[in-house]
């Protein structure tokens, strides 16, 4: 029945709400986000291993670097057409309101940058915006943004937590000092 009326509504969209809508359908299917995460995560272990191994290699032409060049270019290229695939899927609204497609934005953004002016000192700073395409995981998985939001809306209170332990410390290190000061030399300013 659901089926029937999506249908409906698919047969009465222009062409480009029709393309839009199967686009949409693609991005937002579980294959297509399993793929995504799948992909992220080797990313992640490339970029680790290559880190590990080889972490002078920025303008290396070794054979080694160059196939792990090779894997950046092509991994940033997927990446980049699945954010064009999302774009044109949840087109303009949809797209700009979610803060995780923004964040997807920026990260492809600078990694795709970052393959034309790797050599530019100043700009050699944006692969390291590629150690961030792991986070784009969290997007794709509701448990690991349940888990996120609440790593978020804890450091509030963590912080008041932090002040009011500060505060504490600090009134028994000044009741140390009126105390022991004469006392001890360890007593004998705020600091100590």
């Amino acid at each position: 029945r659901e089926a029937d009326r999506r249908k409906r509504e698919v047969a009465n969209l222009n062409t480009l709400q029709f393309m839009q809508s199967k686009a949409k359908a693609i991005y937002d299917s579980i294959l297509c986000q399993y793929l995504v995460a799948a992909l992220i995560l080797l990313n992640f272990v490339l970029n680790a291993i290559q880190a590990e191994h080889e972490p002078e290699s920025l303008g290396d032409t070794s054979e080694g670097s160059q196939i792990y060049r090779t894997l950046d270019i092509v991994l940033t290229c997927i990446f980049a057409a699945e954010l064009l695939l999302n774009m044109f899927g949840h087109w303009f609204w949809e797209f700009v309101l979610d803060g995780w497609s923004l964040f997807d934005f920026v990260v492809v953004i600078f990694s795709v940058v970052s393959l034309f002016i790797d050599d530019i000192p100043f700009f050699s700073i944006l692969r390291v915006v590629r150690a961030f395409r792991i986070l784009r995981i969290i997007k794709r998985f509701q448990s690991l943004r349940r888990i996120f939001n609440a790593v978020i809306h804890s450091i509030v209170p963590v912080l008041n937590a932090l002040f009011i332990a500060v505060m504490v410390i600090a009134i028994y290190t000044i009741i140390g000092v009126f105390l022991f000061s004469e006392e001890s030399d360890e007593f004998s300013t705020f600091a100590r």
